[in-house]
């Protein structure tokens, strides 16, 4: 038997309580009348008061009451055997590689194919794996094998894309391939920069009982980040006919 909250059992020393006040309980000798002491010699006499318990069923039910509310609160419970077969399972590992425009960003692709390859090589031989690259949709580049470099060869030559990031899609496309993983311990790893706007259509998103989501962000702790910050458009007359230069001034600025 184990306690939630074990410190709760210092209250046990409230069972001193009953038994003090056992102990105290002492009955009163009845007065008696006696003529006059003056004939009799005065001897002084040691007397010890002898205390002892009187009542013990009643002692210990109240013992017993207190002890009972002192465990309740400490709140037993019967701490449950781990199943080492559970510990023993194969895992079913779907790496979703994120391959939307910011995963673009100099030695950030570079990461993430070196995470997914990293993750692929430490799984154990038995354990199966699935390879989804994903931006506004999701594409299923291996299905489900036990054979790691076939896996890993997907990896080879991949490139980002041109389009947004939804990990909603990745997500689904995650819960179908699980749907078929069987009794094994089911994983989702996202690869990712963690765009803001990719959470959209998450909410509400069912995944199945079990399965242990996490993510390796790859995004780099400071990068540039460029925009146009003025444009001037200026007609130029000359001849024969008039032309239109336009000059652009770009910032870039570190963003972390």
């Amino acid at each position: 038997m184990a306690f939630l909250i074990p410190a709760l059992l210092g209250a046990l020393a409230a069972l001193a309580i009953p038994i003090a006040v056992h102990l105290r309980f002492r009955e009163k000798n009845k007065p008696f009348r006696f003529p006059s002491l003056m004939f009799l010699s005065r001897i002084p006499i040691r007397t010890a008061q002898r205390r002892r318990v009187t009542d013990w069923p009643l002692l210990l039910v109240r013992a017993l009451i207190l002890a009972l509310m002192v465990f309740a609160f400490a709140r037993p419970f019967i701490p449950q055997p781990a199943d080492a077969a559970a510990e023993d399972r194969a895992r079913a590992v779907v790496v979703l590689v994120d391959r939307s425009l910011s995963m673009s960003a100099p030695t950030v692709w570079a990461t993430a194919l070196d995470s997914a390859r990293a993750l692929i090589d430490g799984l154990g031989a038995a354990d199966r794996v699935a390879v989804v690259f994903f931006d506004e949709t999701a594409e299923i580049t291996h299905d489900w094998t036990t054979d790691h470099p076939a896996a890993l060869a997907t990896l080879d030559g991949a490139t980002p894309s041109t389009r947004g990031t939804r990990y909603g899609a990745a997500l689904r496309t995650a819960r179908g391939l699980l749907a078929d993983a069987g009794q094994a311990q089911l994983e989702a790893v996202l690869i990712t920069d963690v765009q803001r706007s990719g959470v959209a259509g998450v909410a509400g998103l069912e995944l199945p009982a079990g399965l242990t989501v996490r993510s390796i962000v790859v995004t780099p702790a400071s990068r540039p980040n460029t925009n146009v910050a003025s444009v001037e458009v200026r007609r130029v007359a000359g001849p024969p006919r008039a032309t239109i230069t336009v000059q652009a001034r770009v910032v870039t600025r570190e963003i972390s």
